[in-house]
């Protein structure tokens, strides 16, 4: 008995079998790669493993996942479930639908699930309705907040200044008449809207040389304007051009334009191959305030302030022109210019008020071309074609074409024939491109072989050049025509006479400057002529005032800024 209770004595009762792991952030899951003694005193230990950051008390198996990009219910996948749960939010209003709950944490989804139309970012609990008295779907009075309409006729947008006229609400287009219609108190500018149903308007500076009376054009892309709007052109937008002076001695007025598809760069060298029906062409406008387009009036001085508007279902004010315009005739200020398309295409007759011919390409003995070792390849020696580009009451067009060929080459020939109301001017853009490749030949440098332009002056006249290449004029005791080259080739060097005719010699040949030797050859494709720009004047008694008209007149086009586009449709 004594040796069985000192046996029990020094005995030590064993513990149940148990494991325990050590749980570091107090969160009740220990990290399942440390174990610790169940029959221990440990305070950290806990019966129950899984926990993914043991230095985390926010994330282990029953922790709520977040929209944070850790993973913190330790189930290997990275904010899956969010609690909250998130909902679609397709208007972007900060309410979600609550019929489109997310499995995840989305970027477009919100916690809020209490929108009542996630198709309109005005519509949602926070939604404020007013009451709009004069239906131009802005309120003044607010009647209540929610999802739904607390009143009949009640609208969702406030602000307006005067519920009781349709055409004042915030973003009216603001008119001249001393009226606040967008509701933004500021004195009237040239940012008001003369056509109030435009859908843009482009604000224009005009710089005008002082007295100058030439048309103003501008390149304009409808494509690129209406688009914001989610609208493309037709052959019914309207484009016009108004004076913008509210409050000032000009006021608003409306000047004779055109808008023309297929016409761009009107005042500038190039082919002049401007694609028809893409929405991109020009505007041309010309000063007049009385109506009368066939009469020329000078640009005020300074800068003018102008809006091109486009769109609307208002019609342009009517005025007067004196424009006429068929494949083989243009008539605008007293001249009457006739093309012959047995002649290339090219300049027929050009008379002035009635009287005799003046001018003539088709008579010219050569020209009009570029000579070769065959023998000279000139438009007016072959048939060629004639079709209207432009036909408007503010300015028309012809363009002849013709194909030249001989043993040394070919030759594609395109004069495009363009007058203004109320203008006696008819301008040219020669274009002279090697079809199939051609040898040019001249007697000293091949320069002198290219003849963009050659004229037969009115019969018994006398030429005179200017030395300084700036221009030509062949005149009687009782009519003439003085011309020059408005944007000249890249290469001039004769501008003058010979004879009874009149002529230029130059190329826009990267090597085609004078003294590149008599002869050369010009590779297919290339363009001779790259439209360079002539203006010819008819007149009648010479003297040195019309040849000062002739050389400055198309040298000094007035200048056009053009400003930012302002859309009617609010955003």
């Amino acid at each position: 008995m004594i040796a069985l209770g000192l046996w029990l004595a020094g005995c030590t009762r064993p513990c149940a079998s148990q494991t325990t792991w050590r749980d570091a952030d107090g969160d009740g899951w220990g990290d399942p790669n440390t174990t610790a003694d169940a029959c221990g005193e440990r305070q950290d230990a806990v019966d129950r493993a899984g926990d993914c950051d043991d230095a985390d008390p926010s994330r282990h198996p029953e922790a709520p996942e977040r929209c944070d990009g850790v993973d913190e219910d330790c189930d290997g996948n990275v904010d899956d479930d969010p609690v909250p749960t998130r909902y679609v939010d397709a208007d972007d209003d900060g309410f979600g639908d609550p019929t489109r709950p997310l499995p995840g944490c989305d970027a477009w989804g919100v916690e809020d699930a209490t929108d009542c139309d996630d198709a309109d970012p005005l519509v949602n609990p926070s939604t404020s309705w007013y009451e709009d008295l004069d239906g131009d779907g802005f309120g003044a009075v607010l009647l209540g907040e929610g999802c739904e309409r607390v009143a009949p006729g009640a609208v969702r947008v406030g602000g307006d200044c005067d519920d009781v006229d349709p055409e004042r609400y915030p973003s009216a287009p603001e008119r001249c008449d001393g009226v606040d219609q967008d509701c933004v108190e500021e004195p009237e500018s040239t940012q008001t809207w003369a056509v109030a149903d435009a859908s843009v308007r482009v604000p224009l500076t005009v710089r005008a040389t002082a007295g100058g009376t030439l048309p103003m054009a501008v390149d304009v892309d409808l494509v690129s304007l209406l688009a914001p709007l989610g609208l493309e052109p037709d052959p019914t937008t309207a484009v016009r051009v108004f004076v913008q002076d509210c409050g000032g001695p000009l006021g608003e007025r409306e000047l004779p334009s055109q808008w023309s598809d297929g016409v761009r760069g009107v005042f500038e060298a190039g082919p002049g191959t401007d694609p028809w029906d893409d929405g991109a062409g020009a505007v041309v406008a010309l000063w007049d305030l009385d109506g009368v387009a066939a009469t020329v009036e000078p640009w005020p001085s300074g800068p003018v302030a102008l809006a091109l508007y486009v769109g609307g279902a208002s019609a342009p004010a009517p005025f007067v022109s004196d424009v006429e315009v068929s494949a083989d005739r243009l008539a605008a200020g007293g001249l009457v210019a006739r093309f012959d398309a047995d002649a290339g295409g090219l300049l027929d007759t050009l008379r002035l008020d009635g009287g005799p011919v003046v001018a003539s390409q088709a008579d010219a003995a050569k020209g009009n071309g570029v000579a070769t070792p065959s023998g000279p390849l000139s438009a007016q020696d072959v048939a060629g074609s004639l079709v209207v580009l432009d036909d408007g009451p503010v300015t028309a067009a012809v363009v002849g074409s013709a194909q030249l060929e001989n043993p040394s080459g070919a030759l594609d020939v395109t004069s495009t024939w363009r007058v203004f109301a109320g203008r006696p001017e008819l301008l040219l853009r020669a274009r002279h491109v090697a079809r199939d490749g051609v040898a040019i030949r001249g007697t000293e440098d091949r320069t002198e072989a290219m003849r963009p332009f050659q004229a037969l002056g009115p019969s018994g006249g006398d030429c005179v050049g200017d030395p300084g290449l700036a221009w030509a004029d062949v005149s009687t005791a009782t009519d003439g025509f003085t011309w020059s080259w408005a944007v000249p080739p890249a290469w001039v060097n004769f501008l003058g006479c010979q004879g009874a005719e009149t002529w230029s010699s130059g190329n826009d040949l990267a090597e085609g400057a004078p003294g590149q030797g008599a002869t050369g050859h010009v590779p297919a494709g290339t363009p001779i002529a790259d439209g360079p720009l002539l203006v010819l004047l008819p007149h009648g008694p010479g003297g040195p005032d019309v040849v000062e008209v002739a050389r400055e007149a198309w040298r000094t086009l007035p200048e056009v800024d053009v400003g930012a586009p302002a859309w009617r449709t609010p955003w």
